[in-house]
C-alpha cells in the first residue's frame, strides 16, 4: 500500500536466487547459479559488472517470517538487506554490508566501487504511521568499494532516493520521492 513498503526486508517473502536463461528468446528454462545457497531469503535488484563477470544485489536472509511492526528495533540487524556478491558462474557468494539498515539497488560504477540506496542516514520520511514499524526509511545515496570497505554516504537528503545508475559521461542518476518542491 506504499512505496517503500516492498523494500522492507521484513516483508519479504522466501525463493530467492539469481537466474540465468539457458536459451534466451527460445525457451523460459532458468538455472539458479547458486545452487539454492539463498532460497531462505530474498535476491532484489541484481546488477552485472561492467566486464561480465561479477553481480552485485541485495538479499534478506529471514524473508518470510512474520513480523510485528511494532515491535521492530532500529538497533538490531534482522530482516535488513545487506549487499551480496557473486561471480557470474555462482562462485564466490559474499556478503559486503551488515547492520540495522536495508541496503538496496546496487550498481556498479566505472572505476569498480558500488552505488547504492540505504538507510545508513537514519532519516525518517514523513508520512509513516506504525504499521511500517519505527525502523528507519529515508533511503539515500551511498557508495562502498567492491569489497565492502570505504562505506560512505553520498547524499544528506531528507526525502528518498532511488535507482541509481550510471549515465555514458560518468554521472550517477537517480530518482527522488520528492515531499518539497514538486
Amino acid at each position: 500500500s506504499h512505496l517503500v513498503m516492498q523494500y522492507y526486508g521484513w516483508r519479504a517473502r522466501a525463493g530467492g536466487g539469481i537466474f540465468v536463461l539457458d536459451k534466451p528468446g527460445y525457451s523460459l528454462d532458468a538455472r539458479d547459479i547458486l545452487n539454492g545457497q539463498l532460497e531462505k531469503g530474498s535476491v532484489l535488484e541484481p546488477s552485472l559488472h561492467w566486464d561480465g563477470k561479477h553481480i552485485v544485489f541485495s538479499y534478506v536472509e529471514n524473508a518470510g517470517r512474520d513480523f510485528d511492526p511494532s515491535t521492530l528495533e532500529n538497533e538490531t540487524d534482522d530482516a535488513h538487506y545487506h549487499l551480496w556478491t557473486v561471480n557470474a558462474d555462482g562462485t564466490g557468494l559474499r556478503q559486503l554490508t551488515q547492520g540495522p539498515f536495508d541496503d538496496l539497488m546496487p550498481t556498479w560504477l566505472p572505476d569498480g566501487d558500488i552505488v547504492f540506496s540505504s538507510t545508513r542516514r537514519k532519516g525518517y520520511a514523513r508520512c509513516f504511521g506504525a504499521q511500517f514499524s519505527p525502523r528507519w526509511d529515508t533511503y539515500t545515496l551511498h557508495r562502498m568499494k567492491d569489497d565492502g570497505s570505504c562505506l560512505m554516504r553520498l547524499s544528506c537528503n531528507d526525502v528518498n532516493e532511488w535507482f541509481p545508475a550510471v549515465s555514458n559521461d560518468g554521472l550517477i542518476l537517480y530518482s527522488r520521492w520528492d515531499y518539497i518542491d514538486r
